[in-house]
């Protein structure tokens, strides 16, 4: 049989393959035609059932919602709410307000949501008030929640509310399925719903109102969902429109604007449902097999219906079809493949049996001739095979022997022996780098293998070795390594000079950095004696052409002295000190009082400056306000400098963070001009230092090129980010995106003039100034309609013109060019809501009205415009309508009065202002006042004290000269003072705000802490508990010059000192140089004696600095940090915040300080202090 298939010829054996393919061909076309015919039967009839079982599920389903209103109708509190709403208010019948009917019913309906997953929303509206939502309960953030009162809405204007006006007593509504819609707008995201609603009725059968149940429809139509290849589910309403459709977009199409039909989508009409499947075509040209049901889901004169077509893809049918045969065909393919692959596989047997021979002859000159000695011995040491590199090697091996005389090494043949006895003993694999020496050529090293050989027993046949020879390899690495020594030696040398070169350049950019700021402070020290001298000229008698001098002097004195600050900015920014401190504060304000302090130079050049911050209004962030006021003013200096005619805006809004849910938000700045513009190809190097656009700009306006490069630094330290879009001759707009924290959310416009619905015209030839006056007005509820100045003056003029302005906005030149026009307006717009008109001041304009100027029902607009102009604006120009100007306090200043008449205080100051603060707080109290400047004084006054009236408590500070607060407690605590004050009541009174400091002052024996500055209302707490023996009711009578409420002023409106006078521009930065209202808030609004603390403080100030000044000359830091905190404990009494802060950074860091650093800061503090007390003298307040 083996040699006649052997004699088989190539081409009879083609034959007999070509004949069996013909076979399987023929056999899978009819395997083929009988699967496609039965699938096809036994598919269609499977779907159909498949689809009138979902129908009758979804029948089920709607039958049951349609019930389900039935309990909810039911509850007590439906009929309640009509019987107490009829009631006004009351519910006779049950004894029971409206107000708690509908709580009842909320939490009737929550609880009902909570059970029922599906419903969205529950809802009683009632038929008055424009269909007024009574009660609602929606889920919210994943559970039942009562909508409060002002977000319930009116439905009159929805159809399913007009629907149910019809109603029947007893009859249902259902709604046709839609997307959801709150407010008239689509819901996001979007969710399927429709309505089950039954009409209300009271006593007399009228109706009264709607209970509603928003079902999820999304949960009915999910029904009809069945995976099966090819297949879908079409759901059609009664307009042959689709609920359901695999495509995005095209189910509910008809809400969302463009309705998608049935016969849009497939070649013929809805199958009938009475008839089978029928073959429809969609608009691709892919055919399928349609099958219809219909439901009824309500009844009615207007019954609603849904279809469900179920649709099944002749090409899945095929698919398959073609799978099941492909089974059958596998089959078959593999018993013909096996039976050609044994006649084949004989065949390959026969003719490899003739070629082993060949083969292993081929592999034995392979062997023979490898560069490898291989040498190969079975399990009793005898050698079965070598090739010639293993003779030449060792050449004492015999054909029957185990000899390896010929090997001089004693450890190589110690190794091989005891390898070869492991490799057959354990199977495993030994490898080994030997030098092998036999007197020959071949001497070297080798790298040795030794492996088992396996055959069928447990343990290994034989073993074979294997060596290479690795001793040009050797040398190689030898050569290599001596290579590898000599580099890293040259690296090591040339690291080593890098580094030096490193420390040299670093040292040489910190001696730079130290350079600058010291240059800087040295010459900024000779300017503020400048600044101070010209201060002084000034105050005397001055002619026009001094005064003009005075200016150009003191113009050229800020320009070098912003330049030493740039460069002092960057040398910090250089040496990495310079820090991010971020505090919390209100942007909006921050951006006004850049704006205002840029008011004076644009007002000079004749340009517009328009602050557009309404939408920042209200809000609270934590940022680092210095760094961006640095930034802001850096842009609104070089908008306002390069740009000669038009206008600057400055605007910002705050936007979405990346962690919005962690409360970050971007505040986002924009200043924009219309200035000289910058050339598309020089964007890229204004932020470099010392440069700028073009030469001839430096020469023209000046500047060495810093401002913008701080700016992007300073961004980029408060991970931001600073951009600028321009063109040449049209201006440039800067964008600065800067991350920040929210605080708090933006405030309700309680405070804000109520507009009411006032019409309001805006007039002005500023688009932008419009802009800003239009949102601002129409965020306090005004209707804002902005009109050309020809238009809106025709309009006015008219006395027939149907519209009525209350409120004229427009600009001042306007008023001056058509006054006549305007007075005419004001005369005709009379009586009860008179016409008013709000000039807006611009710096374009060049005109400045006076008040006797203008008409009594007109008022200016100061600029730069902003919504804290407009809102002072209005209220000075009607303050019955909208509101009274005045300054606001927090209600917890307020003072409740202490009265410890008989009480004997002893007040321990190094500082008279402090003392006076003491005093001016506690000289209504009743009490006694003893004062002591230290701890010495303060124990001779205890000695001294009388018998019969001893000091009853001691307010001690703790940082004083001879002997401090800690020491005096030491000495009182150990009898020094007598025996009698041994467990006197000791209050520490401290400006240091360390941690720990509170813990420090007990440990030292003193009962209680307070930390300066303080609130009126924490001392009075404090003396109250340790003097409580003491304490009276407070009389009826105010005490002697406390602010008195008056019946026409708020409660809580700031009163300012004496001797002060308000100004209409105060300084731009006055909010972060005197908080007034808080020192007169801690003072518990006594006006007498802030003016008593300020006196103090102006007279000790200066001597302090002069103190701290000397010590620093004489190299004593830890003095300079001692004298700033008595500083720092006085500043905080009368608000003097700037100067605090300053003094504090002295005490805290004095003693580490640089010396051009601590030069530097205490020429800033002295500056702090001229300018504190300027605005203190001025009387502005924030």
């Amino acid at each position: 049989m083996t040699k006649l298939i052997s004699g088989l010829h190539w081409k009879t054996f083609f034959g007999y393959a070509v004949v069996c393919l013909t076979i399987f061909l023929m056999l899978s076309a009819f395997l083929y035609d009988q699967q496609y015919k039965l699938l096809k039967a036994n598919r269609l009839q499977r779907e159909g059932s498949t689809l009138e079982q979902k129908m009758r599920s979804l029948q089920t389903r709607l039958d049951a919602d349609r019930k389900s209103i039935d309990f909810l109708f039911d509850v007590p509190p439906i009929s309640g709410i009509v019987r107490a709403t009829q009631g006004s208010g009351y519910d006779a019948f049950d004894e029971t307000g409206l107000a708690q009917w509908k709580s009842r019913l909320e939490q009737i309906f929550a609880a009902y949501l909570t059970t029922n997953h599906d419903v969205r929303q529950v809802r009683y509206i009632g038929v008055a008030d424009n269909g007024r939502e009574l009660v609602r309960v929606q889920w919210e953030g994943g559970k039942p929640v009562a909508v409060g009162a002002p977000r319930l809405q009116q439905k009159s204007d929805r159809p399913y509310f007009q629907e149910m006006l019809n109603l029947e007593p007893g009859a249902y509504y259902i709604s046709d399925i839609e997307l959801n819609r709150e407010h008239g707008v689509i819901d996001f995201p979007q969710w399927a719903t429709y309505r089950i609603g039954k009409g209300v009725f009271d006593a007399k059968g009228e109706l009264f109102g709607l209970l509603i149940l928003n079902i999820d429809a999304d949960s009915v139509i999910s029904l009809l969902e069945y995976s099966s290849e090819g297949a879908y589910t079409y759901l059609l309403n009664d307009d042959r429109q689709f609920l359901r459709h695999p495509r995005p977009g095209v189910a509910f199409s008809f809400d969302l604007g463009t309705p998608v039909r049935w016969e849009d989508e497939f070649s013929r009409e809805i199958p009938s449902e009475s008839a089978s499947w029928t073959q429809v075509t969609d608009k691709l040209g892919e055919q399928f097999h349609a099958f219809a049901h219909t439901v009824q889901y309500s009844g009615g004169i207007h019954p609603k219906y849904v279809t469900a077509i179920k649709t099944v893809n002749d090409a899945g049918i095929v698919a398959e079809a073609q799978r099941e045969t492909a089974k059958l065909a596998a089959i078959l393919g593999v018993i013909l493949f096996v039976l050609t692959g044994i006649i084949f596989l004989l065949r390959q047997a026969n003719l490899a049996l003739g070629s082993t021979s060949a083969l292993q002859a081929r592999f034995r000159s392979a062997l023979q001739n490898a560069p490898l000695a291989i040498l190969v011995l079975d399990q009793q040491r005898r050698v079965e095979y070598r090739n010639e590199s293993a003779q030449q090697l060792m050449p004492d091996f015999g054909e029957q022997s185990f000899n390896m005389s010929s090997i001089k090494s004693a450890e190589a043949r110690t190794w091989l022996t005891r390898a070869f006895d492991e490799v057959l003993e354990t199977g495993e694999v030994l490898s080994r780098e030997l030098w092998l020496d036999n007197g020959t050529t071949l001497d070297g090293f080798y790298q040795v293998l030794i492996g088992p050989i396996w055959e069928n027993d447990a343990r290994p046949s034989g073993a074979i070795l294997m060596a290479m020879d690795m001793t040009q390899q050797k040398y190689y690495e030898q050569e290599l390594q001596e290579l590898n020594k000599s580099l890293e030696a040259r690296i090591r040398s040339r690291t080593n000079a890098l580094e030096d070169a490193l420390t040299r350049a670093e040292a040489a950019t910190q001696a730079q950095g130290e350079f600058l700021a010291t240059m800087s402070h040295e010459i900024r020290t000779p300017l503020n004696a400048v600044f101070g001298m010209l201060a002084l000229v000034r105050r005397g008698h001055i002619d026009g052409k001094q005064a003009s001098q005075l200016d150009m002097a003191e113009s050229n004195l800020t320009a070098l002295s912003t330049l030493l600050n740039d460069i002092l900015d960057v040398s910090k920014i250089e040496e990495g000190e310079l820090q991010i401190d971020p505090v919390e504060y209100e942007p909006e304000r921050l951006l006004q009082a850049c704006g205002v302090s840029h008011s004076a130079v644009a007002r000079s050049k004749g340009i517009d400056l328009v602050l557009d911050l309404a939408e920042i209004d209200g809000y609270v962030v934590l940022g680092d306000q210095n760094r961006i006021r640095q930034i802001v003013n850096n842009l609104l200096n070089n908008a306002i400098k390069f740009t000669q005619a038009g206008g600057v805006t400055l605007r910002a809004e705050l936007r979405p963070g990346q962690n919005r849910e962690e409360g970050d938000a971007d505040l986002v700045i924009t200043v924009e001009d219309s200035g000289i513009g910058i050339e598309n190809s020089k964007l890229d190097m204004i932020f470099s230092r010392f440069a700028q656009a073009e030469a001839s700009t430096t020469r023209r306006f000046g500047g060495v090129g810093l401002g913008l490069s701080i700016c992007r630094q300073l961004c980029e330290l408060m991970h931001g980010e600073i951009t600028v879009e321009s063109e040449a001759g049209k201006g440039t707009a800067f964008r600065v995106r800067l991350p920040q924290r929210m605080l708090a959310p933006r405030a309700a416009a309680d405070s804000a003039p109520d507009m009411d619905e006032e019409a309001v015209l805006v007039m002005t030839q500023s688009p932008a100034l419009a802009g800003v006056v239009s949102r601002t007005l129409t965020r306090w509820g005004a209707r804002c309609e902005q009109l050309p100045e020809a238009e809106a003056l025709a309009a006015l003029a008219a006395p027939d013109h149907p519209l009525h302005y209350s409120l004229v906005v427009m600009d001042e030149a306007c008023w001056t060019a058509n006054h006549e026009c305007l007075a005419l307006y004001l005369a005709r717009e009379n009586g009860c809501d008179a016409g008013r008109i709000l000039l807006l001041e611009r710096f374009v304009d060049g005109t400045q009205l006076e008040a006797d100027q203008l008409h009594e029902r007109v008022q200016r607009v100061e600029a730069p415009v902003s919504s804290r102009e407009l809102d002072l604006a209005l209220r000075s120009l009607d303050p019955q309508r909208y509101g009274a100007v005045e300054l606001r306090m927090a209600d917890y200043c307020e003072s409740q009065g202490l009265h410890i008449p008989g009480a004997s205080l002893l007040m321990v100051d190094d500082h008279h202002a402090n003392l006076e603060v003491l005093s001016g707080l506690l000289e209504d109290s009743g009490a006694t006042l003893h004062r002591a400047c230290n701890g010495v004084e303060a124990l001779s006054v205890l000695q001294s004290a009388p018998e019969s009236r001893p000091i009853d408590l001691v307010l001690m500070d703790c940082h004083m000269p001879v002997m401090d607060g800690y020491e005096a407690t030491e000495a009182i605590r150990a009898g020094a003072a007598g025996a009698r004050y041994l467990e006197v009541p000791i209050l520490a009174l401290t400006a240091a705000a360390l941690k720990g400091e509170r813990e420090h002052c007990l440990d030292m024996g003193m009962d209680d802490y307070l930390s300066k500055p303080f609130q009126v209302s924490e001392l009075e707490n404090l003396l109250r508990h340790w003097l409580a023996d003491y304490v009276v009711e407070p009389e009826s009578e105010p005490a002697p010059g406390s602010v008195q409420p008056n019946p026409e002023t708020p409660a809580d409106a700031v009163v300012m000192p004496a001797g002060t006078a308000e100004t209409a521009d105060p300084p731009a930065d006055l909010e972060s140089a005197w908080d007034c209202a808080g020192a007169l808030c801690r003072l518990g609004g006594r006006s007498h004696v802030l003016d008593k603390v300020l006196a103090a403080y102006r007279q000790a100030a200066p001597d302090m600095w002069t103190q701290i000044h000397s010590y620093m000359a004489d190299g004593s830091p830890g003095k300079v940090a001692r004298a700033a905190h008595g500083l720092k404990g006085v500043a905080l009494n009368v608000g003097a915040v700037r100067v605090a802060a300053l003094a504090r950074v002295l005490e805290l860091s004095a003693e580490s300080m640089p010396d051009a650093e601590l030069l530097g800061t205490v020429e800033e503090l002295h500056a702090a202090i001229i300018e504190f007390d300027s605005i203190s003298r001025s009387g502005v307040s924030v």
